[in-house]
């Protein structure tokens, strides 16, 4: 019997865990040159409200990142799970937030008292990338559904962040998955030419 995308998903996400763990202590010095990377690729985004996430499981840590986009006077958020069916909704962060374990699904996150922002540019931790713009996940399809939300009502730029390790050749794919405008790792810059996402709108209201 043929071996369905679910399946094949499944394997990946096995492989390439495996991989990012066997980094150990290089992973520290490959994420420097992430945020190295995103300094460079993002120089000309001053102004844009930027959502980024608090790394688990051996993830790039996009945290320092964060605390650089903030001290030039841009907005930062992180993704808050308000339903699984429902799109993320990303609360205003900075260095010094103390940040809650929700009672639902979803890592911590700021408080509810914290304002909502509304992103341009949102970082997006994976599991395996392709140079084609695709993205592999945990499979709960929260980036996926909120990526889809958001690309129906304004513009917004996807940047997957990853060790080079973790490039595949073809990942498999859905109809539900949503392709990366760029994908960011210890090694290049990958740009995914068939996006038809556009330059975000400078927003300084988050």
């Amino acid at each position: 019997m043929p071996q369905t995308s679910k399946n094949r998903k499944k394997e990946l996400r096995l492989l390439y865990q495996s991989i990012r763990q066997q980094l150990g202590v290089q992973a520290i010095e490959l994420n420097k040159k992430i945020i190295q990377q995103l300094q460079g690729y993002l120089s000309d985004h001053q102004g844009d409200v930027l959502a980024g996430y608090e790394p688990v499981n051996g993830e790039v840590d996009p945290r320092e990142f964060m605390g650089y986009w903030h001290q030039k006077g841009n907005a930062v958020g992180l993704p808050v799970v308000i339903n699984k069916e429902y799109p993320l909704i990303f609360r205003r962060w900075q260095p010094g937030t103390v940040l809650v374990k929700p009672n639902g699904p979803g890592g911590y996150v700021p408080s509810a008292d914290m304002p909502e922002i509304f992103p341009a540019v949102i970082l997006v931790p994976l599991l395996a990338f392709d140079r084609l713009g695709n993205r592999l996940g945990y499979g709960g399809g929260y980036y996926d559904r909120t990526i889809y939300f958001l690309r129906r009502h304004r513009l917004v730029h996807i940047v997957g962040i990853g060790f080079s390790c973790q490039e595949a050749s073809v990942l498999p794919t859905n109809r539900y998955d949503q392709k990366l405008d760029v994908v960011i790792t210890d090694e290049e810059v990958i740009p995914n030419i068939s996006s038809a996402s556009k330059r975000p709108r400078v927003d300084n209201n988050g």
